[in-house]
């Protein structure tokens, strides 16, 4: 009996740790299923999203202006408007130019009429290697252009909207709004909240024709550099994880510097954001590269210094009675009319003198000298009372210190070049010492969101992580990860013989006007160059002005550095490389 029941007794106990384990298992699965998470690299703690989205970005080029011509090297399998009939192998040199509202497009010799528009589409290479892209020539970087290059006549020149996935548009955006000797958590702090701006401008984009541009008005973009590793690592190890609010995508501003106050978007530009209020950043006012200018005032101050005679025009409207102000020495300076309580945005500054004055003065008379009882004939007349006499006194200091007042933004900011912004986004401090006093003006940019240079210190100095870095600017915000439901590039092979979308037509050269006689130092040359880009200056960072092509004379005019000339025919002038020249 005792054995049966000692058998029943571990049959039970197995059976109870049979259903403990399952119960861990389940609060365990059920943990990990709520738990906020991250596949692949990432130490930021984001949910899984359920948001749908290809990853294309619209990026109008807006840096490159609308030039008349553009070089392009093609380093990777383009079509026309995905026509295979009108395909180009990596390494094609094309240029683009425009005349009169028509594109014309220069490769391998030949000049086609493209019309008004058309798209240069990017397809997957069959030998599986790296799709690559567009180099621009004309761009600041001439960086690879990874994507779809839309080109369109706007009236004046040529129009450029780039199609390009999310990660590689941040690749080039992330090393120009931050640097790649920035610490690896705030590079990839900035990647966040410079993913979650474009996929929240893609979402308000409606009808145009692009979604953000490459310059300073939303995101600098210029392009992808491959020995940027650390900031090619922050885009690959927060691969899209965007900051969430209320359902949508959150308005991650930043800034470069927010001179030690984050500024909030209703001091900035009207409107309360929840995530982003204004409070103090001791982390920004911490790094040395965070901008700020200052100007010494003397406690002695002389009329060498521009506040000098700003002050002694106000004391005259605050003393109209006196006849000479001296100003003796400079009391205190205090800040004040912030633009919300606790902002350090101070729209006055109260400058506290010490003054003194000299008045005019009766002159007391002498004593009257004793006039004869009896005055001689001769004697004249008695005078009359002399005539009351007024002289100009001593300095005498006033009792206390006169107070003037003056705009920070109105006429400090220009006088006193404490300008940083063109915008009045300045903050200002006063700092005292035994002789001076020293005006500090703070800030590079609107301050709103996250300050670069704070996320810098937080990174470096202090080792925080991206995530601590994005909760500190943007308190309960929520990190969600999109898993991009894009399609792979397609390939020449799957494509159809001709879809019909290129209607290009040859275009063909007009006869060459005669060159006229040459003048003294000048020469006749050949172009041996299938084409020849013309330049606006003997540089290659100039605009294309123009082609020349093979077998097309020219008059060389002059000669600079590097090989290059200048030349001239009938209609044309510019500069162009010797190199593609034969002296006839």
């Amino acid at each position: 009996m005792g054995s049966k029941k000692k058998q029943k007794q571990n049959k039970l106990r197995r059976r109870r740790i049979v259903v403990f384990v399952s119960c861990v298992l389940v609060i365990l699965l059920a943990f990990a299923v709520t738990l906020p998470i991250l596949k692949g690299s990432s130490d930021i703690s984001a949910r899984s999203s359920d948001i749908v989205d290809d990853g294309i970005i619209r990026v109008y080029l807006r840096s490159l202006g609308s030039p008349k011509a553009l070089g392009l090297t093609l380093d990777g399998v383009y079509t026309v408007d995905g026509d295979a009939g009108f395909r180009f192998a990596r390494g094609t040199e094309v240029t683009v130019a425009e005349d009169s509202g028509t594109l014309y497009l220069s490769a391998g010799g030949l000049t086609i009429d493209m019309g008004g528009a058309f798209t240069l589409k990017r397809h997957a290479p069959e030998d599986n290697s790296d799709p690559g892209g567009i180099y621009i020539h004309e761009s600041e970087k001439d960086n690879l252009f990874k994507g779809d290059l839309r080109l369109s006549s706007d009236g004046r020149g040529i129009s450029s909207v780039l199609s390009i996935q999310v990660e590689d548009y941040l690749c080039g955006v992330v090393a120009y709004e931050m640097s790649n000797s920035f610490p690896l958590e705030a590079l990839k702090a900035q990647a966040v909240a410079a993913r979650t701006y474009a996929l929240r401008a893609k979402q308000n984009a409606g009808k145009s024709a692009y979604d953000l541009v490459d310059t300073t008005q939303d995101q600098v973009y210029k392009g992808f550099d491959s020995s940027l590793t650390t900031v090619i690592r922050a885009v690959e190890q927060t691969r899209g994880v965007v900051g969430m609010a209320g359902g949508k995508y959150a308005q991650c501003y930043y800034t470069a510097s927010n001179g030690g106050q984050i500024a909030s978007t209703k001091q900035i530009w009207g409107g309360t954001v929840s995530y982003i209020q204004m409070k103090d950043d001791p982390y920004d006012i911490e790094n040395p590269y965070s901008q700020q200018k200052t100007v010494s005032i003397p406690k002695q101050l002389t009329d060498s210094n521009p506040l000098y005679p700003l002050i002694m025009d106000a004391l005259k409207l605050k003393l109209p009675s006196a006849k000479e102000i001296r100003l003796d020495s400079v009391a205190s300076l205090k800040l004040t009319d912030p633009d919300t309580e606790g902002s350090l945005m101070y729209k006055t500054l109260e400058v506290y003198v010490n003054v003194s004055t000299r008045e005019m003065e009766k002159l007391t008379p002498s004593p009257e000298p004793e006039v004869s009882q009896s005055p001689s004939p001769s004697d004249s007349p008695s005078p009359t009372a002399a005539a009351e006499k007024w002289v100009l006194g001593e300095f005498k200091p006033l009792e206390a210190p006169v107070k003037v007042t003056f705009g920070t933004y109105s006429q400090l900011k220009e006088l006193l070049k404490l300008k940083i912004n063109s915008s009045n986004y300045e903050v200002f401090a006063v700092e005292e010492d035994e002789d001076a006093f020293t005006l500090i003006s703070r800030r590079f940019g609107h301050g709103v969101g996250m300050s670069q240079r704070g996320a810098q210190t937080m990174a470096g100095k202090h080792h925080k992580e991206a995530e601590e870095i994005l909760s500190f600017y943007y308190p309960g915000l929520e990190w969600y990860k999109i898993d991009w439901k894009q399609s792979s590039l397609v390939p020449l092979s799957a494509l159809p013989d001709s879809l019909g979308y290129a209607r290009a037509k040859p275009t063909p050269r007009p006869t060459q006007a005669p060159l006229p006689p040459l003048e003294d130092g000048e020469y006749y040359a050949t172009v041996t160059a299938t084409t020849l880009n013309v330049r606006t200056a003997p540089t290659t960072q100039s605009q294309i002005a123009a082609l020349l092509y093979s077998g097309e004379k020219v008059i060389v005019t002059g000669q600079f550095e590097d090989n290059w000339v200048s030349f001239r025919t009938v209609e044309l002038t510019g500069y162009v490389k010797a190199d593609y020249l034969k002296k006839d």
